[in-house]
């Protein structure tokens, strides 16, 4: 995998995956919704500086600063599940948008080498935070006359969720050393992981209307994650889950922390199975 591209017009990096492999996929054929979020994020291997001329939001970062990822919102479409194989080579497109005093938005697109047709789409906010207070502070001048866009767009990311009235289904997990980064902080794509595991418990008890059998069975089409607060290892975590009142085959799930609230995530199906969409 590598850099291909930096376009310093339209701050546009475009890179490389070489391939796929089989352990992210099911034995269903389809990829497992937690390997899908690394994929959006820009891969090279050694030092690019040469490559990029202008800043990035890399330079923001110092000993007293750092990103804080809000939430993201990823959409997987149809030609995702039809081509992609653990051989298949994958085009990953992004770009950054300044987005209020504070925060920017990461976006990025997957592409198939061979054609360059669109696969799947990743809206991200990250919010630039003091390590000292832990609270935001306004991004550079440099980088919001750089980032800035043409026009305002809404970008769509997750917001807070509203519990239901009737009792949702319930599901514990225990944050294993195993999905945390080397502070013992529970990774991004874990979060996702935990979500899929309490809906294949919660398809078998049959606690949802618009799925049967194995959840495995159904191509994710949707994921959108708010992350509210940190999760570290050994927490157990208590997972609220149902499906959308208003919007069949969308499972939403809250995730709590002794009675507080860490995270609000939802997946979304395609309903036919893998060979019908």
């Amino acid at each position: 995998m590598g850099l291909i591209s930096f376009d310093e017009k339209s701050g546009r990096f475009r890179s490389l995956t070489e391939h796929l492999h089989c352990g992210q996929f099911n034995n269903e054929g389809n990829i497992n919704p937690w390997h899908l979020l690394p994929l959006f994020i820009p891969q090279w291997d050694g030092d690019v500086s040469s490559v990029l001329e202008q800043k990035t939001a890399d330079d923001l970062l110092t000993n007293d600063t750092t990103i804080f990822v809000r939430s993201r919102i990823c959409r997987i479409f149809p030609a995702f599940h039809e081509r992609i194989t653990p051989s298949s080579t994958i085009l990953t497109d992004s770009y950054l948008l300044c987005r209020g005093k504070t925060s920017y938005e990461f976006k990025s697109e997957l592409r198939d080498y061979k054609d360059e047709i669109l696969l799947a789409r990743l809206s991200q906010q990250d919010v630039f935070v003091s390590l000292a207070t832990r609270r935001p502070i306004p991004l550079p001048m440099w980088f919001g006359d750089l980032y800035r866009p043409q026009k305002d767009s809404n970008h769509g990311n997750p917001e807070y969720m509203q519990r239901i009235s009737q009792k949702p289904m319930k599901h514990v997990v225990c944050a294993q050393l195993s999905d945390c980064d080397s502070n013992h902080h529970v990774t991004h794509t874990a979060y996702v992981k935990y979500a899929q595991d309490c809906a294949f418990h919660a398809v078998q008890q049959n606690a949802f209307r618009s799925y049967s059998g194995d959840i495995s069975r159904y191509s994710i089409k949707t994921i959108g994650i708010l992350y509210i607060g940190e999760i570290l290892a050994g927490d157990f975590i208590t997972i609220e889950a149902w499906e959308d009142e208003l919007q069949s085959g969308k499972l939403n799930f809250i995730m709590l922390k002794t009675d507080r609230d860490v995270c609000h995530c939802y997946l979304e199906y395609y309903l036919g199975t893998k060979s019908n969409l």
